[in-house]
């Protein structure tokens, strides 16, 4: 009958994976938090969470090294979750 079209997103670029990286660092898991910190096109915590699950196969130590080094969240980080939200992001 129907099918549901499959979104797809373009590869994660080298600075996005950077960055992916850092939202682990500063938020852990919270995958919702990660996706409204990188805003524009990763703004989806399913695309984040799928970069997590590919990370944590291809990359264990590293997944489990931005775990273990928590770092705290700086205000304009929040500055820029507000932002993406109150721009319609989240």
């Amino acid at each position: 009958m129907y099918s549901k079209k499959v979104r797809r997103c373009n590869k994660w670029r080298n600075d996005e994976t950077d960055r992916f990286y850092e939202g682990l660092r500063k938020f852990g898991t919270d995958f919702q938090m990660i996706a409204l910190w990188m805003g524009d096109r990763r703004n989806d915590r399913r695309h984040v969470r799928n970069k997590f699950k590919r990370e944590s196969k291809r990359n264990p130590a590293l997944v489990a090294e931005a775990l273990a080094s928590q770092e705290s969240i700086a205000p304009e980080d929040w500055d820029s979750i507000h932002a993406t939200v109150g721009r319609g992001g989240g």
